[in-house]
């Protein structure tokens, strides 16, 4: 992932910074690696689309990032599951949103995490159960909203079905983080 991440910011400075002519070919280069099946070209050329490149050509952008997340690429896996949120490039699909969301879970990623929490708390059909499950887990990374969410949410407990065991080890985990976070990441076992 840092190679692609610098690859990335390496094109997108690229782009922003030369002139037309030499644009295109670097446009054209990165197609010809993303056209051969290279993942982090993929992403690059979504991020062109989606950032620089002709202004927010999303249909684009989002064809890129749906061919690179097909291969596991996660950031490509975020920013898919992003546009299909929004409906930018593709049809706003709140299921294929939270499939990607939960692609990139599943790989740890915390931000992902967060946002599957999200998407299943305020989904009518999902229990807020699962939600907190996400939520402990982007917490034990130290994601700062999801140990806030978990804090506020521990307050309606009598209000909803979750299990009380869940919401403790949650807000456990979020204890030992802070506790971490003071004490400099000593190990606290």
């Amino acid at each position: 992932m840092g190679l692609s991440r610098a690859f990335v910011s390496g094109a997108f400075a690229l782009s922003m910074c030369i002139g037309m002519s030499a644009q295109d070919n670097n446009l054209n280069a990165v197609k010809a690696r993303a056209n051969s099946g290279d993942v982090p070209a993929q992403f690059v050329l979504g991020v062109l689309y989606d950032k620089s490149y002709g202004g927010n050509n999303w249909v684009e952008s989002s064809t890129w990032y749906l061919r690179a997340a097909e291969q596991g690429n996660l950031d490509a896996q975020k920013k898919i599951a992003e546009h299909y949120d929004f409906g930018l490039g593709v049809p706003k699909d709140a299921r294929l949103a939270r499939g990607w969301w939960r692609n990139a879970a599943e790989q740890g990623d915390p931000d992902a995490e967060t946002m599957l929490a999200i998407e299943l708390e305020y989904s009518s059909t999902f229990g807020w159960e699962r939600a907190v499950f996400w939520f402990v887990k982007a917490a034990a990374q130290g994601d700062a909203f999801a140990k806030k969410q978990l804090i506020k949410d521990s307050k309606d407990i009598l209000h909803r079905s979750v299990s009380p065991i869940l919401v403790f080890i949650g807000l456990w985990i979020v204890f030992i983080a802070n506790q971490r976070k003071r004490r400099g990441n000593r190990d606290l076992t």
